[in-house]
């Protein structure tokens, strides 16, 4: 006969990956069809099995979740996670079995170990430490990744995040060799909390370190691009003076091919002249006339960077900004985060095809402030959400994180709405209503 216990062992073991495979789903797959979801069902079973091997062999079924999570995005996406998402799973996996500890405390210190061998309390004591902890993750992931400024920080954030649960995991395994997980209930609550607090202390640290860091790249990056600005129009400034002292002796020329009545080489010579303006008369500055509106200065350098950039690519582009652009209702880089993913998308789309223009517009009205980017798109039969998802991206080798990134900001406010459109062009808009709200 097989134990009570062991019994409990799988049934709580088979509860909790299918927890696991609803969590997967919650996390990352919000908008895939159900057709693909109920295919990947059986993996269950795998991540069951799975969860089993690690459990008898190692003792180390605290780490299931991390192994099976990572299969099911490769099974998903057919892809390996980015860093970014591997993160993401970290977190919740750390949040999770820090909340099951804490939730199964009180039972153990009290010696109730019968408790987990009862279905009810397996089933309601699972499905508690989940809701717990995605209450938990919708809190902490935007503080922790969501608003990560400076991207290149997910390195250190997924060390940290390894760390830490790797530590985790070798205790477990070694309790569990040593059978003295019961026996040191209360040091090891000792070592969870000190470390889970050491953990946050450790995130508030790098978080202030690495937004220190992307405030200071602004910084750098609205010198240079005011520098770019200055010699574009002094460039434009002296050609325009060149043009000028020709112009005289170009007037006298047409004015002497009238009085002599020689049309057809005043046609030609108009013809010429055309030519010459258009070459000796760039649209820098027709171009970039509208950001003097612009008057909220962290988005004018952003903004004058990223067409500075489509300029030296030789991407055409049109900015209009007719109504000056102060404050606006949303973090200030938030704004520029959400507003530098969409000019680098175009960017990136249109050097992928090799042709193309962008445009790129803000209106004011007295109720909102739109931001419309579009870039000249191809055809093709993808939906719009394809394009929200963390693992989407239309162009190889890129994490497809950037509409998604955007898509996060936006749950923070509830004035801010973004609308998608795709046809021969892909266009997405960003409305600011002018009341904040977070």
């Amino acid at each position: 006969m097989i134990p009570s216990s062991t019994i409990a062992t799988i049934i709580d073991l088979f509860i909790e990956v299918v927890l696991w495979y609803s969590i997967f789903i919650y996390l990352f797959c919000q908008e895939e069809k159900k057709k693909k979801i109920l295919i990947y069902c059986p993996t269950i079973i795998i991540g069951w099995v799975i969860g089993a091997i690690l459990n008898d062999f190692f003792g180390a079924m605290v780490i299931t979740g991390l192994v099976y999570m990572l299969l099911l995005y490769v099974l998903f996406f057919k892809t390996f996670p980015s860093i970014r998402c591997i993160n993401k799973i970290l977190l919740f996996v750390v949040i999770e079995k820090i909340i099951a500890f804490f939730t199964n405390f009180p039972v153990n210190i009290a010696g109730l170990y019968e408790f987990h061998q009862h279905i009810f309390w397996i089933l309601f004591s699972e499905i508690f430490e989940m809701l717990l902890s995605i209450l938990f993750f919708n809190k902490i992931y935007p503080i922790i990744l969501n608003n990560l400024l400076f991207e290149k920080a997910n390195k250190e954030i997924f060390i940290t995040l390894l760390s830490y649960k790797t530590t985790i995991a070798l205790y477990y395994i070694y309790m569990h060799h040593t059978g003295k997980y019961n026996h040191f209930l209360l040091i090891t609550f000792l070592i969870i909390t000190l470390s889970t607090v050491i953990l946050g202390v450790v995130f508030v640290i790098l978080k202030k370190y690495f937004d220190a860091r992307y405030k200071e790249q602004l910084s750098q990056q609205q010198l240079n691009s005011m520098v770019q600005y200055t010699e574009v129009i002094e460039r434009n400034q002296l050609q325009l003076r060149r043009f000028k002292h020709d112009y005289k002796n170009i007037l006298l020329a047409m004015i002497t091919m009238v009085e002599e009545n020689k049309i057809d080489e005043l046609k030609q010579y108009m013809a010429s002249l055309t030519e010459y303006s258009q070459h000796h008369l760039t649209q820098s500055i027709e171009q970039y006339r509208d950001l003097h509106n612009i008057r909220h200065q962290l988005l004018k350098s952003m903004i004058t960077m990223k067409l500075m950039e489509l300029d030296s690519l030789n991407i055409s582009f049109t900015f209009e900004c007719l109504e000056p652009i102060e404050q606006l209702a949303i973090d200030d880089f938030d704004l520029v985060r959400m507003v530098g993913i969409l000019l680098d998308n175009a960017k990136e789309y249109l050097q992928e095809i090799g042709t193309g223009h962008v445009n790129f517009l803000i209106i004011k009205t007295d109720e909102l402030i739109e931001i419309s980017i579009a870039n000249t798109y191809l055809s093709d039969d993808k939906s719009i959400e394809h394009f929200k998802e963390m693992h989407y991206s239309s162009k190889s080798g890129h994490d497809g994180l950037g509409l998604s990134n955007i898509e996060e900001i936006k749950q923070k406010y509830d004035n801010i709405f973004i609308q998608y459109e795709k046809n021969d062009t892909f266009t997405v808009k960003i409305i600011l209503l002018n009341h904040e709200g977070r």
